[in-house]
């Protein structure tokens, strides 16, 4: 609380935080406050002053407490909000608006489940499905493995083959039997078509004989570039193949059997199973709604025999341990830590002051009415004088965030301190009978702004000046 709060508070009554909200106030509490600063400003050693010019204070005893108020309300802890997974009619309902209910209590129930049965049982024959093949694939591992090897020998054997005819596709295709054979068929028969009369009967059929020979050896002597080209596909065709086969057997051989792919699909098909299956079941389970968390009911939207949707059915909040977020002016900042002790009194009841802790601050600022606050969330710790109150959320409440303070203390105004040095030391005027009084040295400790605690150099019953219409620094 700052110093002008804390002078409004002890001369007006009203909480600061609620004067300061209210815009006409602003030029009163201007000028009360710069009065006031000035007037905080611990003096110099004063002249020689007539005592008639000062005003007695007796030194006294109370308490010192430097603290941030503010307004806060009522908060729940936790909350949950249910609802039916389809449409239908509501067959039991178990509880009723304000009922407390623990975790695992059923609070309703719903009909019509035909639906969600089968799907839980589409969901369940998709599991097992899955399953089975991951346990056939590993059954089978061993003969899948030798399978892959045969593969790839045949792959062998087949690229072998395919080898050779690319080796030899630039060779004669025959033996040289053959061709010497062939070529003694030509050289004969060209001689004896020299002997007949072209187009005769015999030089026709020695033709035939002749063509057929020479058909013979071009084939014998060299491929054709088409059957060049078709070797060569073939030849690489199964040499892509085998290293395919190849591959696939070590990969097979690594893996005891298992192809690592394969399995890894069926395993990804057998999750996705399981998941759809737990979504059937749950929406299946939701059909009895269960508390989830322990709480109180603060919503029911239904009765026994109504047809719902799957909007909020029932709404579950959890008010332990009672919880107020209270909002402070961020001039106070300096006095908010987590951790502080807090004083909290609710405005239905406000001859009841409540203990609690800050356990939280927000990071980022909050805007009310043009103002900047700080959100804190204080934790009640005990709160047995309202166990049998009614406590609904939102239940405003003021609060006060205690940084510290002391109890049965001397004190004396703030107004009455002189600066003796620049070092700290600080007097008071004793009213001793001597003109204006004599200066005692004092040590000081805690202050509030309107008073100060005095650690030694007074007593309690002393007599000291204050001299409130000089109270400035003096030459």
């Amino acid at each position: 609380m700052s110093v002008l709060q804390r002078w409004i508070k002890k001369y007006t009554g009203i909480f600061p935080e609620k004067i300061r909200f209210l815009s006409w106030l602003l030029p009163v509490v201007v000028v009360i406050g710069i009065g006031l600063l000035i007037g905080l400003t611990p003096k110099q050693t004063p002249e020689k002053t007539s005592s008639s010019q000062l005003q007695e204070s007796v030194v006294s005893r109370g308490d010192i407490l430097i603290s941030a108020t503010g307004t806060g309300e009522l908060v729940t802890t936790d909350e949950i909000s249910l609802s039916f997974p389809i449409a239908g009619e509501v067959t039991e309902v178990n509880v009723a608006f304000g009922d407390d209910v623990k975790i695992g209590d059923i609070l309703a129930k719903q009909e019509n489940t035909v639906s969600l049965d089968a799907e839980v049982a589409t969901a369940n024959l998709a599991v097992l499905s899955s399953q089975q093949a991951i346990d056939e694939l590993k059954l089978n591992a061993q003969l899948t493995l030798l399978k892959a090897k045969e593969t790839w020998l045949k792959a062998q054997q087949t690229y072998e083959e395919a080898l050779e005819d690319f080796k030899g596709m630039n060779a004669s295709r025959c033996s040289s039997d053959t061709l010497k054979k062939y070529i003694t068929q030509v050289e004969r028969n060209e001689e004896r078509l020299s002997k007949q009369t072209v187009g005769s009967d015999t030089w026709l059929e020695i033709k035939a004989e002749y063509d057929s020979a020479s058909a013979n050896l071009a084939y014998c002597t060299s491929y054709t570039d088409l059957e060049k080209q078709a070797i060569e596909a073939t030849y690489q065709i199964a040499q892509i193949d085998l290293a395919q086969k190849e591959e696939a057997y070590n990969l097979l051989e690594k893996n005891d059997g298992l192809d690592p792919d394969e399995m890894t699909l069926l395993e990804a098909q057998l999750n996705n199973a399981i998941i759809q299956l737990a979504s059937a079941q749950e929406k299946l389970d939701a059909m009895t709604m269960v508390a989830s968390i322990d709480g109180t009911i603060s919503e029911l939207n239904g009765q026994v025999g109504d047809i719902v949707s799957t909007n909020t059915f029932i709404t579950i909040v959890n008010m332990e341990p009672m919880t107020v977020v209270a909002y402070i002016d961020e001039n106070d900042l300096d006095i908010v830590r987590v951790g502080e002790h807090a004083e909290v009194v609710f405005d239905s009841f406000p001859n009841i002051t409540l203990s609690g802790v800050v356990t939280l601050i927000n990071p980022k600022l909050q805007t009310m009415d043009q103002y900047n606050v700080v959100e804190v969330t204080i934790q009640i710790d005990s709160y047995e004088a309202l166990k049998d109150k009614i406590m609904p959320i939102g239940l405003s409440a003021t609060v006060e965030i205690v940084q510290d303070s002391v109890s049965d203390t001397l004190m004396v105004p703030v107004e009455s301190l002189y600066a003796l040095d620049e070092e700290g030391a600080f007097g008071v005027l004793l009213a001793d009978g001597s003109v204006g009084g004599t200066m005692t040295p004092v040590s000081v400790g805690l202050t509030n702004g309107t008073f100060i605690q005095i650690l030694s150099g007074l007593a309690e019953g002393d007599v000291i000046y204050v001299d409130w219409l000089n109270y400035q620094y003096q030459s």
